[in-house]
């Protein structure tokens, strides 16, 4: 849980020691899954299952360049292959991914010279 959602819980009212507690009975909540297709006909969202919000984290944090080690421990899976399933690369992510590409090899040709004029390595970043 990042900063972001801890301060929006901790700013909910405390009517329970749960966080989303039940309506009807101030307990835990059963079926999570049902309320979430509530909301989501609410806000006239379709086809959206309760489980895509797992892709959806996923692949935004691959996005982000989070390793798929620390993914899959997050995801809660003990071999990276179902991790693997989850994080799709984008349009855009993967186009960055083969600029890098471009950036490289323009480091490479125009390779700095120092003072002696020797040829310094410029430190490939990114």
């Amino acid at each position: 849980m990042n900063q972001t959602v801890r301060g929006l819980l901790e700013g909910l009212p405390k009517t329970s020691s749960y966080i989303f507690p039940s309506p009807k009975t101030g307990q835990r909540m059963i079926d999570l899954k049902r309320k979430f297709d509530e909301a989501r006909k609410k806000a006239e969202i379709d086809n959206l299952r309760f489980h895509d919000l797992r892709h959806t984290f996923a692949t935004r944090m691959a996005n982000a360049g989070v390793d798929i080690f620390t993914l899959a421990e997050l995801l809660g899976h003990s071999d990276i292959r179902i991790t693997k399933r989850y994080a799709h690369g984008t349009e855009e992510t993967k186009r960055l991914a083969v600029e890098k590409l471009v950036r490289i090899e323009k480091l490479r040709d125009n390779s700095a010279t120092n003072e002696k004029g020797q040829a310094v390595q410029l430190a490939l970043s990114h």
